[in-house]
């Protein structure tokens, strides 16, 4: 079994149920053991983060959530998210932190940024509404080492979560072409100075930075 998976397999989490694992092995395995901070938005009860920090070994997990009763004791079986986590990482718990805000705040997003630092990978797995992935995005792209990725591109072919915004559409403006396809993987070249490339692979968008 592979880190990822070995990483996933205790818990009952979507990016397992939706095939996302083997498109995220494919493009964080290689920086696994360099990851320093990992930030995700939008954590719900937590096992993710737990997952991560079994997979990035080396790496500080931040998550965020606007709900501030996320992770609260009644959804983790009564033993409060710090013991949840202990019991599967021990002491490395202490690596994760959660932080309660609005991914639409910018000047929240902001903040966390300047608290815990560049983050070497931030996943959005938020509210998929294409006004929330493109804020976040454009506040937090100037935060990211490595890669920036966006979850559940999907949801942009429903219209209860573009109304105000298409994120696929704003994709398109980085690449200046048509991205019709977004299960399959594609690769595409960008004519953004700090973008090398985007990929899509199983309605997920991995947007490399420029080194």
């Amino acid at each position: 079994m592979s880190k990822i998976y070995e990483a996933f397999n205790q818990f009952n989490t979507l990016k397992k149920s939706q095939g996302y694992l083997k498109p995220y092995e494919n493009h964080f395995e290689k920086y696994r053991e360099q990851i320093k901070n990992f930030c995700e938005l939008g954590v719900s009860q937590g096992a993710s983060l737990i997952a991560w920090k079994k997979y990035f070994l080396n790496a500080h997990i931040v998550g965020i959530d606007i709900d501030a009763a996320t992770c609260r004791p009644e959804l983790v079986d009564g033993r409060g998210f710090p013991n949840f986590s202990r019991k599967y990482l021990g002491d490395k718990s202490k690596d994760i932190s959660i932080e309660i805000g609005n991914a639409m705040d910018k000047d929240f997003l902001k903040s966390v940024a300047e608290k815990h630092g560049d983050f070497d990978i931030i996943l959005d797995d938020c509210s998929h509404l294409g006004i929330q992935m493109q804020t976040s995005f454009e506040v937090l792209w100037k935060h990211v080492k490595i890669m920036y990725v966006v979850e559940d591109l999907q949801t942009q072919l429903n219209p209860n979560y573009i109304q105000d915004g298409n994120f696929i559409d704003y994709l398109q403006t980085l690449v200046n072409e048509k991205i019709s396809n977004i299960k399959d993987r594609s690769v595409f070249t960008s004519s953004k100075k700090t973008i090398s490339q985007i990929s899509i692979e199983n309605y997920i968008a991995f947007i490399y930075k420029e080194n």
